[in-house]
């Protein structure tokens, strides 16, 4: 089950959630690249090979993977 996370989120670079996880960008972009997570991001109108994400796509990450 999915925690949703209630927080207001910024507009981030994908760099910036990485070292926030710990993890590299190549890792993040990795997991991204999963067919749900595509999924979710073609319908929010994010391109999940977009350097920079807008608060839905950075609060998606949040509730997905949890805080940070």
């Amino acid at each position: 089950m999915v925690q949703t996370i209630n927080v207001m989120a910024k507009i981030k670079s994908k760099e910036e959630i990485a070292r926030e996880y710990g993890m590299t960008v190549k890792t993040l972009m990795n997991w991204l690249s999963a067919p749900q997570h595509k999924e979710a991001f073609k319908k929010m109108g994010v391109s999940p090979y977009a350097k920079i994400l807008p608060p839905v796509a950075v609060t998606y990450i949040y509730n997905v993977l949890g805080e940070p």
